[in-house]
């Protein structure tokens, strides 16, 4: 395992130290992790392992990586995962339960209920919301699954496509 510095050999940013410290006392906590876990994201080879850097870093700036793991999936499904957990969720579970379940909301329109108000559940489609709406990050996602995983998608879809586009409900509405 490599050890980096803690702090890039040279600057690394255009900005002057102190107009960064008057901004460090503006930060918010919502707009800053946003805004940390926007990337853009790339992952790159590190003695072994392999590190997440956002596209202008490197490790022959200094960089330090958001994270390192020993296998590139891994690396994958964290690229993945940075997407929506910058984000505040669109999905909403409604407080009081009505009639057939709960109300779940997303960006303010009811689209279903819960039989249960499930705060994992509600965590777990709000990052299914901000993957489907992403191909970059849907497919890291895909690829870290591995490559049986995708032969079957790939099948899956082959047989499900002429069913969408008829309506049908395909191989999720079979038993």
């Amino acid at each position: 395992m490599s050890v980096l510095p803690d702090a890039p050999a040279r600057p690394v940013n255009a900005f002057d130290p102190e107009f960064l410290a008057d901004l460090e006392e503006m930060d918010t906590l919502e707009t800053t992790l946003e805004a940390e876990l926007a990337g853009p994201w790339t992952i790159r080879p590190l003695e072994g392992e392999f590190g997440l850097y956002r596209l202008w870093e490197g490790p022959e700036l200094g960089s330090i990586p958001e994270a390192r793991f020993g296998e590139m999936s891994d690396a994958l499904r964290f690229l993945a995962a940075t997407l929506p957990a910058g984000r505040e969720s669109t999905i909403r579970v409604g407080e009081s339960r009505e009639e057939g379940g709960f109300p779940v909301w997303s960006c303010g329109t009811r689209i279903g209920r819960l039989r249960w108000a499930s705060e994992p559940l509600v965590q777990s489609l709000h990052v299914m919301d901000n993957l489907s709406r992403s191909p970059y990050f849907l497919t890291a996602l895909i690829v870290a699954a591995g490559p049986q995983v995708i032969r079957e998608v790939g099948k899956m879809l082959r047989q499900g496509l002429p069913a969408w586009r008829s309506g049908s409900l395909g191989i999720f509405g079979q038993p």
